[in-house]
């Protein structure tokens, strides 16, 4: 008889190690979540005129910079170690590369939720309905 491991599902409010969090991502492709100080954020479902539209924006702009802006790359809805205690999955962000003097470790995603390494630049759009805890 083969046993299965039941894995708690992601829910906000969790405190969570970094390995936990990411152990139980992965059992969820579907979800948006974010580790920020060992506290989970599950992200509510997005609409067009608060967030897509902005988004868009906000991802045509950056588009625009790193055109005109050699060593410089974008990414869309990638999650970021930053340290053990956060894991954000900005909206999209801006990094240096290392040929220009940034701090990528590796130019290859480890998992397709994670990218092992620092960032230079985070920016992040966010239409938020929950309060952040002081």
């Amino acid at each position: 008889m083969v046993s299965q491991v039941f894995t708690p599902r992601l829910e906000s409010g969790d405190r969570l190690s970094r390995t936990e969090f990411e152990r139980r991502y992965a059992q969820a492709p579907h979800l948006k979540a974010e580790l920020i100080e060992g506290v989970v954020y599950v992200a509510s479902p997005v609409r067009a005129k608060q967030h897509g539209r902005p988004h868009a924006f906000i991802i045509g702009w950056l588009t625009t910079y790193v055109a005109a802006t050699p060593g410089v790359d974008i990414e869309d809805n990638a999650a970021v170690r930053l340290d053990l205690d956060n894991e954000p999955q900005p909206d999209a962000l801006l990094r240096i590369e290392p040929e220009a003097g940034g701090d990528l470790e590796s130019p290859r995603m480890t998992t397709s939720k994670v990218r092992r390494n620092s960032w230079s630049k985070l920016q992040r759009v966010a239409h938020r309905s929950i309060s952040m805890p002081n």
